[in-house]
């Protein structure tokens, strides 16, 4: 069974956590140094995905705004909850608080199914860098 996760921004004191995801998720990983930075980035949204019942840090998702467009510039979930919709929940957050939200994603960065992500009725382009 699926445990339920509760979404919220992420803070310094997580770093930990995003630590051991991110080290579980790349083979590059970022440093705990850059995660810091993004945390502390007024244009960057870092938001956390936890679990309901642990507390446990389960996924993020960090995004920064340059110019005029909002840039994934990671996203991770841990091994052991991937391909619960995660990643997915994450991302309908930032539709529901930013309706009129594009996002530019690097292309290596995707699954050829991640093209469209689903908002309501709504299908919203990811912009290909």
């Amino acid at each position: 069974m699926t445990n339920v996760v509760e979404l919220r921004r992420l803070e310094l004191r997580d770093l930990n956590e995003i630590e051991e995801i991110e080290r579980g998720s790349y083979p590059t990983p970022w440093s705990r140094s850059m995660f810091a930075s993004e945390l502390a980035k007024p244009s960057s949204l870092c938001l956390g995905a936890f679990d309901s019942e642990t507390g446990k840090l389960v996924g993020y998702l960090v995004i920064s705004r340059y110019v005029d467009a909002w840039h994934v510039m990671n996203v991770a979930v841990a091994p052991s909850r991937r391909r619960q919709g995660i990643a997915s929940m994450l991302l309908q957050r930032l539709f529901e608080r930013f309706p009129n939200l594009g996002l530019a994603v690097p292309r290596d960065e995707l699954e050829p199914e991640a093209t469209f992500i689903m908002n309501g009725n709504a299908t919203l382009p990811v912009h290909l860098g």
